[in-house]
């Protein structure tokens, strides 16, 4: 026990772990690395390519028939056990990746046609190559909806597209 009167007192060996902690966690971050698989889908003359999710090299998606979807497949992205929701950064690797060649230095507009069926399947996270990741918000239930989920401006070459799931059930069509 530590008993003070000091609102700001804090155990030494509390602020140890704390440090131990963060070290960790910056250098597991730093070392966070996401390698192109799969198919390198790249831009058409008209600018933008289009992407089916199932067609990803990712592992564990659930892939469902749905006759509203685009190719009558949609993917769910499982949650893994013990997985923070809040930090998809640990999630290693992400749950869908997808490799795009950029042919130009610019920014570039990501849009997913995704599902949720309730407030409780409606959230995503997506991040280019080892960047911050994004929140993704279903704002429609029960139905697809075409979301802008991240903007941003990347170098020519192969990047990476990534996808965490934040709660279990979250629907992605393309």
């Amino acid at each position: 026990f530590y008993i003070s009167s000091d609102d700001k007192f804090v155990p030494s060996e509390l602020e140890t772990l704390k440090a131990i902690k963060e070290e960790k966690d910056r250098e597991f971050l730093e070392s966070r690395v996401v390698e192109p698989i799969g198919k390198i889908n790249k831009l058409n003359d008209k600018g933008f390519c289009e992407i089916e999710v199932e067609s990803s090299a990712s592992q564990n998606l659930i892939i469902k028939d749905d006759k509203d979807a685009s190719g009558k497949k949609m993917v769910e992205m499982p949650k893994p056990n013990g997985y923070d929701r809040d930090k998809p950064a640990y999630c290693n690797p992400p749950h869908v990746t997808l490799s795009v060649e950029i042919p130009k230095e610019a920014t570039y507009y990501v849009w997913v046609r995704t599902y949720a069926e309730n407030s409780g399947t409606d959230t995503s996270w997506i991040c280019w190559d080892n960047g911050d990741y994004k929140r993704v918000d279903h704002s429609l239930y029960g139905e697809f909806a075409w979301i802008q989920a991240i903007t941003q401006k990347l170098t020519a070459g192969v990047h990476t597209l990534n996808f965490v799931a934040r709660e279990n059930g979250m629907m992605f069509d393309k």
